[in-house]
């Protein structure tokens, strides 16, 4: 239905263009003509290497009829007996559904491999799923109901679909789940017995992943971190992946806010208008450490130091990475 938002955090991070995080607050508002279900979630993914590490928190609904979900994968399947894996099991049985009761592995129908905690709400179905029409809420729709129904007609396929199920009137709610991407039958042995990751905090603050030197940090607030990192705290909500080499401290930072000016008047109603050429503003976001540095690395980032923290004030603009390099004192 394409609900807008008053919601301003979403954005990416990397570390030299391989380790990257995604991380975004959705949130929808009560719109003309569209349903308001009060629906709130902090979600983040951490990307190293063939791993991906994806944490939701704060999942809220208001709606006391329709579950709040979390879609793993929706995946079409273009034979009815095209098969994914439970467990090791091999699912070929059409139509089929399976709830999760115990931690369990997954394997969708292309390949990729899913470990999901045990409570995280499963769910699975392999099932014929028809796909309706919604109507527009765009100012220029113009069309008359007898014509939308004609040009949007519904479709129908067969699909296999997993998804979290955090209940109705959600309250509060958390997931965490990883992805193993393509790999072989020898990293999958290898990535079941020994996950490559480490979540240090999956709250409303912050999701915080470590993995080996590298640690992604989604802040969604100011508060100071409770894991035990080089971050100590931020002035603004902000992205960070930090990686350590010896000595070394590698830092990236992004600001998802892109802080666009504008005002009411965009095509859906509720939508946020920015006027031509007028670009987003520049962000001054400071970053506390817990140790001494020395900037050897960084455009544009200034470094100050105050007993055994040091602060480092970076020119954020337009959702961009910033990289930097220190050194330990």
């Amino acid at each position: 239905m394409m609900p807008t938002t008053d919601e301003t955090f979403v954005g990416n991070c990397h570390m030299d263009q391989q380790d990257g995080l995604f991380a975004m607050v959705l949130k929808d508002k009560p719109e003309p003509r569209r349903p308001h279900i009060g629906i709130h979630a902090q979600k983040s993914y951490s990307f190293f290497g063939d791993t991906i590490v994806c944490l939701g928190s704060s999942i809220s609904s208001s709606s006391d009829k329709y579950p709040a979900e979390t879609v793993l994968f929706q995946q079409h399947l273009s034979s009815k007996d095209k098969p994914l894996k439970i467990a090791g099991e091999t699912i070929t049985s059409f139509p089929y559904q399976y709830k999760q009761t115990e931690a369990v592995f997954l394997q969708d129908t292309v390949g990729h491999h899913y470990r999901i905690p045990a409570d995280q709400g499963l769910n699975i179905t392999r099932h014929h799923q028809h796909s309706f029409y919604h109507y527009s809420a765009r100012k220029d729709a113009k069309k008359n109901h007898k014509d939308r129904d004609a040009t949007n007609a519904a479709t129908e396929a067969d699909y296999a679909v997993a998804w979290l199920d955090h209940g109705v009137s959600a309250e509060k709610k958390s997931y965490h789940y990883d992805i193993l991407v393509y790999p072989t039958p020898q990293r999958v042995d290898l990535w079941k017995t020994k996950p490559n990751y480490k979540i240090l905090q999956h709250d409303a603050v912050a999701h915080v992943v470590r993995s080996d030197k590298t640690t992604t940090y989604a802040l969604f607030q100011t508060k100071p971190l409770l894991a035990k990192t080089a971050i100590s705290s931020v002035s603004s909500p902000c992205l960070i992946i930090t990686k350590a080499q010896g000595n070394q401290l590698k830092i990236s930072l992004t600001d998802p806010d892109l802080r666009l000016p504008g005002n009411e008047g965009g095509s859906i109603p509720g939508e946020i208008f920015v006027p031509a050429r007028i670009g987003p503003g520049v962000s001054m976001i400071t970053v506390t450490l817990n140790g001494r540095y020395t900037l050897t690395q960084g455009k544009g980032i200034m470094a100050t130091h105050e007993g055994n923290q040091t602060t480092l004030t970076f020119q954020a603009r337009q959702g961009r990475t910033i990289e930097s390099v220190l050194q330990k004192q």
